[in-house]
């Protein structure tokens, strides 16, 4: 679908680019043991340490379990060593990429299926994974506001489909993910479902309208938008 590309595809195409281009080959490092509560460091093959968080982001363990997952191979590493030291970056980068790919394919079901696809999604929490990619890339980093804002967006799902909570606590997270992001067509079509449900059709239809000029290959706010003007001219002669 056109419309995966132009939300979704893209983006993700250009964080792999920028995260995988600067990957350089390392020769020679160490190795982190943990021995109780106590880690350490010795002096070892550093393929140990790769191999043990690229193990973990094959299976799909980025942030769970607790104590044996991608992240927490990732952060024993960045306690014990700065910013600049080569293993330790690539350890980020790869991680960061794990995160992103894995939120942007969960993501994808949103525009086939709508927010209900998280009520069988089986993966752990997507909108905690942009959140941490979010803080790994750190602030200054282009990708930060995006994001945040699909981290958001995700959360207002979960706020939504799983969850149940109340309309307004979804409406805060979509708009907070639309201030970070506003050209993300999603956003406004899930906007215009919950104006469509509350019975404000004028509202439904600006959100659907606005959704199908950010992406007018996309289906679904297409048909929403004719259910929200049918309603919208219902309304009007009942009044």
């Amino acid at each position: 679908m056109k419309s995966r590309i132009l939300n979704v595809v893209l983006l993700s195409v250009l964080c792999f680019v920028a995260i995988t281009f600067s990957n350089a080959q390392i020769t020679c490092g160490e190795i982190l043991t943990v021995k109780g509560n106590h880690t350490e460091i010795t002096n070892s093959d550093v393929n140990n340490v790769e191999e043990e968080l690229f193990e973990r982001i094959e299976r799909g363990d980025l942030l769970s379990p607790s104590g044996a997952s991608a992240y927490d191979t990732y952060l024993i590493y960045d306690e014990n060593y700065p910013e600049d030291h080569s293993l330790k970056r690539k350890l980020k980068r790869s991680l960061i990429a794990a995160l992103i790919n894995a939120s942007d394919n969960a993501l994808l079901s949103y525009f086939d299926e709508g927010g209900s696809f998280l009520l069988t999604y089986s993966g752990e929490s997507i909108d905690q994974h942009c959140f941490v990619a979010a803080n790994l890339v750190g602030e200054g980093d282009f990708l930060y506001e995006n994001l945040l804002s699909k981290g958001y967006f995700l959360q207002a799902l979960k706020f939504r489909y799983v969850e149940n909570k109340e309309s307004e606590f979804v409406k805060t997270e979509l708009e907070k993910a639309k201030v970070l992001d506003p050209a993300a067509a999603y956003i406004y079509n899930e906007l215009g479902l919950l104006y469509f449900e509350a019975e404000n059709y004028s509202g439904a239809y600006e959100n659907f309208d606005y959704a199908i000029q950010l992406n007018p290959y996309w289906e679904m706010p297409q048909e929403k938008l004719k259910l929200a003007e049918e309603a919208l001219i219902l309304s009007k002669k009942n009044n």
